[in-house]
């Protein structure tokens, strides 16, 4: 389409101002200028969430084209909507086998399941179908949106839908391949990805569906805008934490509308926890990645942001949102209760703590003295992983004459200059650290490595990472590049991430040399998946490199590889895996613990108690078992508990980096709503309960 457009505006040049020769060459030099443009985009679509270029998306030679003989294959749209009218129709219900292949997958994004769940095979797809509650499209139509529907080959064929249930409005991704069986050739799914996007009759108030605002003409007792919202003793949903997570979630929940709902922020602003970090923290992943929903950031902002400009986006956000959010109100407790003893349909009570701004906390009798009790019907904790300091007890520390603190409270390298630093840990917080303390002037800089970690540059994720989807001039935008990741299921993402991984390692083969040369070691994830496989399986454990590797590989930041045996009055004593004599003594005058945040699940069991914290289990991680000691078995298909129901009614967990809040908070605040509106929402498919985090026993440096 593209190049008959361009021949066509050509043409339309006057013939008796070019002649045809200079037509000629004029029309080729742009056709080959689009040709070439194709070909870039087609060759940068291979990228951390998307499967490599096949069949038409190569480059190959006009000499290897079709003849004229061939005959013309089936244009996608008529392949798609043939398999779609096997799928939908209701007088002879198609079995897995029929439809699916062998080995396929379904990913459903709460449209079909109420649940974010991936089915592989044909049992598991079966099971789907023959569900009581099961929810099918009620129609689908293909889509050029997000991507134009495509032939890769004359055996494989996707495309986009637009969709239909019973409830809501959505989207459809489905690829196709042609086989061969003794009933002859035929159409079957490789994968499907079913979203829902919007319920019927509750949009999400932006664009046609915003709201006019006012009512003109004189209206008694009129409302002000500042009076919409007041604090209220009982909601829907009650949103623990105002970060990044919980503004998210609140922005999408306001724009439905008649969601009652609340965000309870601890600290006396929003993403008050981006305030509280080290100076020098910046974004790792790049601005066009980061869009929270419905605003996205200023196309002047820098690649990497600092924290301010996060934090102070925080306040703006929630204001611009109109996020019902209520600051300084410390969660103190929160009980599951019997629906008749909570007098109605509430089933949580939230205990809370309101201080004034000189951190006083406000007693307002009778509601109560010193804590106040709201009631909902659903709790979601939006805390992130980086409420509660992971503090490691050594010995000795008790007796060390220096400063010892966490990260958290590190407060930037001026502070220390002239001093000797330790830091233990060694991914980004701690090399961000430790990149801080040289830069702002310590005498030494040492950072122990406690077990095997990855580093990467920040030019291997853009150019082999988040590039191709997420960039300065993106094919699509930032939602529907979120919509195409999603397309692929994470048993196939882990087969891509490790040629992904292959391809940053080649790009960043002298820096990783440098590395261990300097004594830094290196892992590259459970089969070579990298730092994607390793942000979901274990919610880290990689540096995306700032400046800091080239410090370690120059001399300037000192590295020993092994375990802290004890504190002592003036130093650190480590020794290395495998070594009980050699013990080395590091000089240290402040000691900075890098050494992360405790779990979510960690957290819930503080606030809600160790009951329910077992009934929901482990939060985060796909259950693969390569590290069972950080992402445990069984497989889940997709992130533990995240975004989804628990085995707890009520409960639920919002979380993630920016981008992942971003996309995400949809389908939670899908979920929401539909509750709210007294919708049913029959679930299919909760997995049960993975051990929590503090009942599985991490092995030793050595080990690791």
């Amino acid at each position: 389409e593209k190049l008959t457009s361009t021949a066509g505006t050509m043409a339309m040049i006057s013939p008796s101002k070019l002649n045809s020769f200079a037509a000629c060459a004029l029309v080729a030099a742009c056709l080959l200028q689009h040709c070439l443009s194709f070909v870039h985009h087609a060759r940068h679509l291979s990228n951390a969430f998307l499967p490599p270029p096949s069949g038409l998306l190569q480059l190959r030679r006009l000499g290897d084209a079709a003849t004229a003989t061939t005959p013309a294959p089936t244009a996608p749209e008529a392949v798609l909507e043939g398999w779609i009218a096997l799928l939908l129709d209701s007088r002879h219900r198609r079995t897995a086998d029929e439809l699916f292949l062998p080995g396929a997958f379904w990913r459903d994004m709460v449209a079909c399941t109420w649940n974010i769940i991936t089915l592989e095979g044909h049992d598991e797809i079966q099971d789907l179908l023959n569900w009581p509650s099961f929810s099918m499209p009620t129609a689908m139509q293909v889509s050029q949106h997000p991507v134009d529907s495509k032939r890769f080959s004359d055996d494989i064929v996707e495309g986009w839908c637009d969709m239909e249930t019973k409830v809501g409005t959505g989207k459809a991704f489905i690829r196709l391949e042609q086989t061969a069986d003794g009933r002859g050739k035929g159409w079957k799914a490789q994968r499907i990805l079913t979203v829902l996007m919007e319920l019927k009759g509750h949009p999400f108030r932006v664009g046609d569906n915003r709201i006019r605002g006012v009512v003109h003409g004189p209206v008694l007792d009129r409302s002000y805008w500042s009076d919409i919202q007041q604090p209220k003793l009982e909601h829907d949903t009650i949103i623990i934490g105002g970060g990044q997570a919980g503004l998210a979630l609140g922005a999408r929940l306001q724009l439905l509308g008649d969601v009652d709902y609340t965000v309870l922020e601890a600290a006396d602003r929003p993403g008050s926890a981006w305030h509280k970090r080290y100076p020098s923290l910046r974004l790792h992943d790049p601005v066009w990645y980061n869009h929270m929903p419905y605003l996205p950031f200023p196309p002047s902002w820098p690649i990497f942001c600092p924290r301010d400009k996060i934090a102070s986006w925080m306040e703006l956000y929630a204001e611009a949102m109109d996020v019902n959010i209520q600051t300084r109100t410390k969660v103190i407790a929160v009980r599951n209760v019997a629906e008749d003893d909570a007098g109605g349909s509430n089933a949580w009570e939230v205990d809370i703590e309101i201080r004034n701004e000189n951190g006083n906390i406000i007693d307002e009798p009778p509601i109560g003295n010193v804590r106040r009790t709201l009631r909902a019907r659903n709790v979601v904790f939006a805390t992130g992983n980086s409420s509660k300091p992971k503090m490691p007890e050594f010995i000795g520390a008790n007796t060390f004459r220096g400063t010892i603190l966490h990260s958290s409270k590190y407060r930037g390298g001026g502070n220390y200059k002239g001093k000797q630093v330790v830091v233990v840990g060694a991914n980004n917080s701690a090399l961000d650290i430790c990149q801080d303390l040289w830069e702002q002037g310590a005498k030494s800089v040492t950072m122990i490595q406690r077990s095997p970690s990855l580093v990467v540059s920040t030019e291997a994720v853009l150019e082999r990472g988040l590039g191709p989807l997420y960039n300065e001039h993106p094919i699509l935008h930032h939602e529907d590049a979120d919509l195409v990741a999603t397309s692929m299921p994470y048993k196939m993402l882990l087969e891509r991430w490790s040629v992904v991984t292959n391809q940053m390692r080649d790009t960043d083969r002298v820096m990783h040399e440098g590395l261990a040369k300097a004594g830094y070691e290196l892992d590259f994830g459970p089969d070579g998946t990298g730092l994607f496989a390793k942000s979901a399986t274990e919610g880290g454990g990689f540096y995306i490199n700032m400046g800091a590797a080239e410090l370690i590989i120059q001399g300037q930041i000192q590295t020993v590889y092994g375990t802290v045996r004890r504190i002592g009055e003036h130093d650190v004593v480590v020794v290395k895996p495998l070594s009980e004599r050699d013990d080395i003594s590091i000089p240290a005058d402040v000691i900075v613990y890098a050494t992360g945040f405790e779990t979510l699940d960690e957290w819930v069991a503080d606030i809600c108690g160790e009951e329910i914290a077992n009934a929901v289990g482990r939060t985060w991680g796909l259950g693969w078992g390569r590290r069972p000691h950080k992402d445990p078995g069984p497989w889940q298909g997709e992130l533990r508990n995240m975004w989804k129901p628990t085995q707890v009614a009520g409960l639920w967990f919002q979380g993630g980096n920016l981008a992942q809040n971003r996309h995400y908070s949809r389908f939670l605040a899908l979920q929401l709503a539909a509750r709210s509106y007294e919708i049913a929402t029959p679930v299919y498919g909760i997995p049960n309960a993975t051990a929590p985090s503090n009942n599985i026993l991490e092995p030793s440096a050595a080990v690791q």
